[in-house]
Formats: C-alpha cells, structure tokens, sequence
C-alpha cells in the first residue's frame, strides 16, 4: 500500500473517493444475512483500483484472516487521463473489459 500522498500524485483524488463510495454503497446494500459472509474492499495501488470481494476464513485451522479475491481492477493512464476496466478469469489474470467504455 502507497502512502495517500504518494497515491494523490498517481491517481486522481476524486476518482478513488467515488470507487470508494461504490464499494461502501455496495457493502451497505447488503442483507442482514450476508454481512458475516461477504463484504467488498478496495486495494489502492499506484496506477489502479482493485475491487476485492472478502470472506470469511472457511476453516478455523486456517486462521481469523478473511479471503480477499479480487475481481475487477481499474487501470489509470495518467498521460491520457483515462480510465480502462479488467477483469479477471480463473487463472487469476486480468484481462482488458472491451465491452465498457
């Protein structure tokens, strides 16, 4: 993780604000009975946005630490001022969303 000063120079501030108000309007929209099960992060990174879904840990032997999986990243090119969508396939690689503008 970047420090927020570090990140503010790479990625526009009020882009990640709205990322993170998705991710929490998200977490908010869920039922009562899921909220032990799932919840949605973000992992900040220099030039993109990772949107995470976490769970539980699936066994006690396996520690108290949640699953974080990621599932969609949002790529910054800060030279045309952009943002691109990838998804990521079961091989855990992300791959360009062409469908999305």
């Amino acid at each position: 993780m970047f420090p927020s000063a570090y990140l503010g120079r790479m990625l526009p501030e009020t882009d990640v604000a709205r990322a993170r108000r998705l991710v929490e309007s998200r977490n908010d929209r869920r039922p009562d009975r899921a909220r032990g099960l799932i919840r949605y992060e973000l992992d900040i990174a220099a030039r993109h946005v990772t949107v995470l879904e976490c769970g539980p840990p699936w066994k006690p032997e396996y520690g108290s630490e949640w699953t974080r999986f990621p599932v969609v990243r949002l790529q910054y090119t800060k030279s045309r001022k952009e943002w691109a969508t990838y998804w990521r396939d079961r091989n855990l690689e992300f791959h360009r969303y062409e469908l999305f503008p």
